[in-house]
């Protein structure tokens, strides 16, 4: 007994816990033989009830998990070294099940962290690029750390809404010990005045403003405010600058102290549930395709974004949410599908399927309306400029009225009559007078013994089909622009005597400047033959008359008609 505890007191003063605890082991079982107990049954028992060490004698004493100092380590300074796709590994934060928070797992070390996504971030078009990019690559992305001091970035790492960064930072005592976030101006009501105040700020700022008067200064230009309303926003300043200084270090202005308050109540409203929504998975079915799912996320931001856009500008927020506009919210979806944005349509579409209506009318739900049956037939044959065009619809409209009633028996000198007579008379009203096309129309095939809506089902059904798609293009192109006459119809343009410098420069085009127009011609329905001679001649022949009908702006003339050819080619169906 004396040899063993000789031994513990040989004990040296920098002998690490590890050894010391080895030699307590071993002291132990040379006890344990004095008292009569083998060592090798005590460690075979498998109650493990006198084995105190929980190690057989001899066998090397198991190494135990250390985390001590892992804050330290993983917050020391580093080379930021990120990858050829731009992430970034902190290989000293230890790797977790997948239902373990990082976020709680560090705040268990002391160690504050903050989330910063890519989306919102970066810049837009990049933030596109990327989205539409399958090998994604975020290299070009620097993230911006939060306000205030002693952040480190930790990793930069992928989601399935993007690419997210991870700063983070040592705990302050206040919060080490467990104090709320909320400063003392928030935690004693001051919310509504936080946000009231900003309100104030932003509509007295916009007086100001929409009020001031331009003018010229020393320095250039100049706008005067008037004073009642430079007092009113610096009331409003005023009441801002009431805000407790509570960012410790710092001594804050107005709006520093604003964006504090506003920061600490927005911590306070929504806790974890930040940090939460970083790690939580879309709400997505796993079944749906990932390229699909990136899709919807993506639509989604960029119509949140429009919807955010409108509220800036506008001022609207949720008036969508009121019933008594559907009629009026179903007319504004079939503006917006000619305007062109589909973010536009969207929005529409989501406002109707929030009151669970259809896009059709309420009378007419039911069954499909002829008008949505000719829309698509007018955007693959026309494009979306031309099908808007009110002044082409006008002529297109009234040549096949026209056709109707001479089809129907009315002469000529009739209808000069009645155009004289219908334009003596005072301007109709849209609305109605559509409404009274219609039951007129319907007059008119009942005189007749016609059925208009199988007529109207059979002319579509017609012009759908692909070569009359192509010959009512190749027509469309043969006239002059705005206008319903075909090209024989046009007046004759005067040829001039002396070369111009419009007709210098058409005329001086060779082949190979032909060609390309000629190709986009012939994509549009031009009827040209695919020979270097005949794209030659089709296309001087038209830029001459441009030059005739239009002078000097014959080339923006031509810009336009060319632009309107490219909407008007049929891009390849997607496949689903």
């Amino acid at each position: 007994m004396k040899d063993i505890l000789g031994r513990i007191d040989d004990s040296s003063p920098n002998e690490s816990s590890h050894e010391l605890v080895c030699r307590l082991r071993d002291c132990a079982h040379e006890i344990e033989k004095l008292r009569g107990i083998d060592p090798a049954i005590v460690y075979t028992d498998p109650d493990g009830q006198t084995n105190f060490f929980g190690v057989a004698p001899g066998a090397p004493m198991p190494d135990y998990i250390n985390l001590e100092g892992l804050r330290d380590k993983i917050l020391a300074p580093r080379e930021i070294v990120r990858d050829c796709a731009g992430w970034l590994v902190n290989t000293d934060i230890p790797i977790c099940d997948e239902d373990v928070r990082a976020d709680k797992l560090l705040d268990a070390f002391g160690i504050e962290t903050h989330f910063v996504a890519m989306d919102g971030d970066a810049d837009e078009a990049f933030v596109e690029r990327y989205f539409d990019n399958d090998e994604a690559d975020c290299t070009e992305w620097t993230p911006t750390p939060p306000a205030g001091d002693g952040w480190v970035l930790l990793e930069i790492y992928p989601t399935e809404d993007g690419p997210y960064a991870m700063f983070a930072r040592k705990k302050s005592k206040s919060h080490a010990a467990g104090a709320a976030p909320r400063t003392e101006a928030v935690r004693v009501g001051s919310e509504v005045a936080i946000i009231k105040s900003l309100i104030d700020l932003a509509r007295t700022t916009f007086i100001a403003l929409d009020d001031s008067e331009e003018g010229c200064g020393d320095d250039g230009r100049m706008h005067v405010i008037d004073s009642a309303n430079f007092d009113a926003v610096c009331a409003v300043m005023d009441r801002l600058e009431e805000l407790p200084d509570d960012r410790p270090g710092y001594t804050m202005d107005a709006p520093g102290k604003t964006e504090w308050a506003l920061r600490n109540l927005l911590d306070a409203r929504s806790g974890d549930d930040a940090a939460q929504r970083t790690f939580a998975d879309p709400k997505l079915s796993d079944e749906l395709h990932p390229d699909t799912a990136k899709l919807v996320r993506r639509f989604a931001r960029s119509l949140g974004n429009k919807l955010l856009d409108a509220q800036r500008k506008y001022g609207y927020t949720n008036g969508w949410a009121a019933p008594d506009w559907m009629d009026e919210c179903r007319a504004q979806l079939m503006k917006h599908i000619y305007k062109g944005d589909p973010r536009d349509v969207a929005a529409y579409c989501a406002f109707l399927w929030h009151h669970n209506e259809s896009t059709l009318p309420a009378d007419d739900a039911s069954g499909e309306r002829f008008q949505l049956h000719v829309q698509p037939w007018m955007l693959k044959c026309f494009g979306a400029e031309i099908a808007a065009d009110t002044v082409e619809r006008n002529h297109r409209f009234f040549e096949e009225a026209a056709e109707l009633v001479q089809a129907c028996g009315m002469t000529a000198s009739e209808a000069h009559r009645l155009v004289d007579y219908t334009w003596s008379r005072p301007i109709g009203e849209k609305v109605q007078e559509v409404g009274g096309v219609m039951v007129t129309l319907a007059a008119l095939c009942l005189a007749n013994g016609l059925d208009m809506h199988a007529a109207g089902e059979t002319e579509l059904a017609r012009i759908n089909q692909p070569d009359v798609v192509i010959r009512i293009r190749a027509k469309q192109a043969s006239k002059p622009k705005r206008s319903s006459l075909p090209e024989s119809a046009a007046p004759a343009l005067a040829y001039p005597a002396e070369l111009t410098g419009g007709l210098r420069e058409v005329l001086g085009w060779p082949n190979f400047r032909c060609g390309p127009v000629a190709h986009l011609m012939r994509a549009a329905g031009a009827d040209i033959k695919p020979n270097s001679e005949d794209e030659q001649a089709v296309v001087l022949h038209w830029m001459v008359k441009l030059v005739l009908e239009h002078g000097a702006q014959w080339w923006e003339v031509a810009s336009d008609e060319l632009r309107a050819m490219q909407e008007r080619i049929v891009a390849p169906e997607q496949k689903p």
